[in-house]
């Protein structure tokens, strides 16, 4: 299974509250670990931890490749789920907008206008 993980460095959580795209994939990731149900092709889900407890965050990623998903990408500020992929896998973003290392500011973006596979080819 390809996987595009995307590290958000202290995102707006505000925002993405309200953001129209806030529960992408949260219908399937449930249906997985409630019915066991196929997840066949993609699935990208933009903070998933949010409706995940501990233990799924860690299961996610196997439960959905056992499940048949060939492409899963995801934003996230979840030590569980980032400690359960490959480095290659990871893409932490960096530019001008962000806070030095240390800041305790949140960042204005919340990362859900991303382009995974730009992102993930460079």
């Amino acid at each position: 299974m390809e996987i595009q993980l995307l590290v958000a460095k202290r995102p707006n959580m505000f925002s993405i509250a309200e953001h129209p795209l806030n529960c992408l994939g949260m219908g399937s990731i449930e249906k997985a670990f409630t019915e066991g149900k196929r997840i066949d092709g993609e699935l990208t889900a933009y903070y998933p931890e949010r409706f995940l407890n501990v233990q799924q965050q860690q299961d996610l990623i196997p439960l959905i490749e056992k499940l048949g998903c060939t492409k899963f990408s995801a934003i996230t500020i979840s030590p569980m789920l980032i400690q359960t992929v490959n480095c290659t896998a990871i893409r932490i973003p960096c530019g001008e907008e962000d806070e030095p290392i240390g800041s305790t500011v949140m960042c204005n973006r919340n990362y859900m206008d991303v382009d995974f596979d730009k992102l993930f080819s460079q």
